[in-house]
């Protein structure tokens, strides 16, 4: 009837959007069919990633020891690997799951910063602050925070490309400037004063 075939219609629509690429007649590697029965996968690596992810993440938290809770997330961040079907970004019934997965990505990478910058390894903070700020281009903060990792490291070039860079997106990402206290610590770290108040 009308409600069959509008449902065939809704699942080649699905199917065009996951994979607009894909022939007609070609099996589709997210939909499969067994009858009048439809079940929608994320393939085996999708899974898979999400699976080891989670599972890192909740091993991380039973552990008391802070050294080994800090593997465990360097192990979960080693998974990410990019947005939950990112090839399909207007896809409805994932849009929920890849915020999710996105956001304890970024708590996973914050907590990794803030425990090697209470270290002073601030070579390991410049790494997984560049990985969060290549997901969040608009977080003003860490691009705070990084242009500090850079100064600690005697890189004031790379102090200046971090501000550029943090002008560059805001305007792009949230069509705003810069606030004045992310300028003010550029000029306070290429000038070499006191700066540590302004990180946050």
């Amino acid at each position: 009837g009308k409600t069959t075939n509008r449902f065939h219609v809704t699942m080649t629509t699905l199917r065009r959007v996951l994979e607009p690429d894909l022939p007609d007649e070609a099996p589709s590697s997210y939909i499969s069919r067994l009858g009048d029965t439809y079940r929608i996968e994320l393939g085996k690596e999708g899974w898979v990633d999400m699976h080891i992810f989670a599972d890192e993440l909740s091993r991380a938290r039973r552990e008391e020891n802070s050294h080994r809770a800090i593997r465990h997330h360097m192990e979960a961040v080693a998974t990410y690997t990019g947005d939950l079907l990112a090839e399909a970004p207007f896809c409805e019934w994932c849009r929920e799951i890849r915020r999710n997965l996105r956001k304890k990505y970024l708590d996973t990478l914050e907590s990794i910063i803030t425990y090697f910058e209470m270290r002073s390894e601030f070579e390991k903070c410049i790494i997984y602050t560049e990985k969060y700020i290549s997901v969040d281009r608009a977080a003003e903060k860490m691009y705070r925070k990084l242009m500090g990792f850079y100064a600690e490291t005697g890189n004031p070039v790379q102090v200046r490309s971090t501000l550029k860079r943090c002008r560059e997106n805001l305007k792009k990402e949230l069509d705003c400037p810069i606030e004045p206290r992310t300028e003010e610590l550029a000029r306070q770290l290429l000038s070499g004063e006191n700066y540590s108040a302004d990180l946050k």
